[in-house]
């Protein structure tokens, strides 16, 4: 089976977030703001995570917990999952379903390259982790170590590893590290393992069948207007949400959103070691968690992006739901580039 083309309804499969905020949903996916606005939540609801796949004829079709429907003229299966993505709720009807997706009034998106590079750290960190309970088993089971299917790379790389590990204890070893030897030799690795993800075959089924860097914007446009809802949504980038609390505030009201925010600061206020934060530190904290090296700019990453066709259509579509109002970005190494820029000016 072919995996290369996202649109091949036979492979359909995505997934996103209702974080219910006031007595209306949120939507989101992984990499774009869903930790965050989770703390937002509404205590007397839960947070419903919605999976679609394509439907096969199988004994599958009469579970509980499978709903069906018809997306754009393929038959996909639709699950509904409360809070723990393992509990699935196997009472809700489609109907219900389409009730609750009526209630939902934003959609919260991210820059696709920015999630892209920051779904691929966190697999890098995922292979780290893998990595490092190879090495402390006592048997040195390299063979636990997977990250593309089917291969194991504890020999690939020209990584020395006893100095990788040398002055980290087996319970203090870290992807946050501040050695700088440590993260230098840790950074460079991430380069060549990246470079060997895009030189493998099965490369679709590495980031077109992960949550954190499958595009989705495509299918949720699809499913949003077969719901009657998308017209509905108020569409804002990530990064929009610093400038818009007002809209936390309209949508939970302003006293709750008050008592929200002092347990924030109380909760954010202090770091992992009892110190305070400074103000930079605080805002960057509260508005999304700093993640794993997200410092980290390989060329290599954009440059696979920019030639995937499948990448080039979620940025066109990411630019289309937005309107064109792209965030500011200062950034050099940015996927918006001038040409990019007036083909967005000449859209609308």
């Amino acid at each position: 089976m072919n995996h290369s083309n996202f649109l091949d309804g036979y492979n359909l499969a995505f997934e996103y977030t209702l974080v219910p905020i006031g007595s209306r949903f949120w939507i989101t996916t992984a990499k774009s703001g869903n930790r965050h606005l989770t703390k937002f939540k509404n205590e007397n609801d839960v947070i419903r995570k919605i999976k679609i796949s394509t439907a096969y004829p199988s004994n599958e079709i009469n579970k509980p917990g499978n709903l069906f429907f018809d997306l754009s003229g393929i038959q996909v299966k639709l699950n509904v999952f409360l809070g723990d993505e393992n509990n699935l709720d196997t009472n809700i009807t489609l109907d219900e379903f389409k009730a609750i997706m009526q209630r939902s009034s934003v959609w919260i998106i991210r820059n696709p390259l920015e999630r892209f590079k920051s779904g691929v750290i966190q697999k890098i960190s995922q292979f780290y982790t893998q990595l490092k309970n190879a090495y402390f088993d006592n048997e040195a089971n390299w063979e636990k170590v997977f990250f593309i299917p089917n291969h194991s790379f504890h020999r690939d790389y020209p990584i020395d590893w006893p100095v990788f590990f040398t002055s980290h204890p087996k319970n203090y070893i870290d992807i946050n590290e501040k050695s700088i030897e440590w993260l230098s030799i840790w950074k460079e690795f991430c380069g060549y393992f990246f470079l060997d993800m895009c030189r493998n075959a099965d490369i679709s089924d590495s980031f077109l069948g992960d949550v954190h860097t499958q595009p989705h914007l495509y299918q949720l446009n699809l499913l949003f207007r077969e719901l009657g809802i998308l017209d509905k949504l108020l569409v804002l980038d990530i990064t929009e949400l610093n400038d818009n609390h007002n809209l936390f505030i309209t949508e939970i009201g302003k006293v709750e959103y008050e008592k929200l925010k002092e347990r924030l600061i109380y909760t954010y206020a202090y770091d992992e070691t009892g110190i305070k934060r400074n103000s930079e530190q605080f805002q960057l904290r509260i508005s999304e968690s700093n993640g794993y090296l997200k410092a980290v700019n390989y060329k290599s990453l954009e440059t696979y992006f920019k030639k995937s066709d499948t990448y080039r259509w979620e940025m066109f579509v990411y630019i289309t739901l937005l309107k064109g109002r792209l965030p500011i970005v200062d950034n050099d190494n940015s996927y918006f580039s001038n040409d990019l820029k007036l083909l967005t000016k000449k859209l609308f």
